[in-house]
């Protein structure tokens, strides 16, 4: 699992909520640095703030072309703002402020592999 935001203590306290849940978890605090992860190492999921100073919509686009699911992680609450979100390319899009456990199950539920009888 990728974790991105620009808040060292968004990201160190999504990192510890995230392994206590059994993830593997890097974690960058810019777009850039995330995107140059990314071309090394192919995570599960990336959850990442929406509104990173140096374009978070490049991330959502690269997950898209590696097929990675894509959570948003915003302060923008309403529903208009959340589609805009989805439509620049995140599958997913979590209201700030969350509870870290409610994140450990969204992508849970989002990552489920069926299973032989589905």
């Amino acid at each position: 699992m990728l974790i991105v935001d620009d808040d060292v203590d968004t990201v160190e306290m999504l990192c510890v909520a995230l392994e206590q849940c059994g993830a593997i978890v890097a974690s960058a605090t810019t777009s850039r640095t995330a995107l140059g992860i990314l071309n090394s190492w192919v995570p599960d999921v990336i959850v990442s703030d929406f509104m990173l100073p140096d374009d978070g919509i490049h991330l959502a686009a690269r997950a898209k072309e590696l097929e990675i699911p894509a959570i948003a992680i915003t302060g923008q609450a309403r529903p208009e703002d959340q589609q805009r979100i989805i439509a620049f390319g995140f599958d997913i899009c979590v209201t700030k402020p969350f509870d870290p456990m409610d994140l450990c199950r969204i992508i849970a539920t989002r990552l489920k592999a069926p299973g032989p009888a589905e």
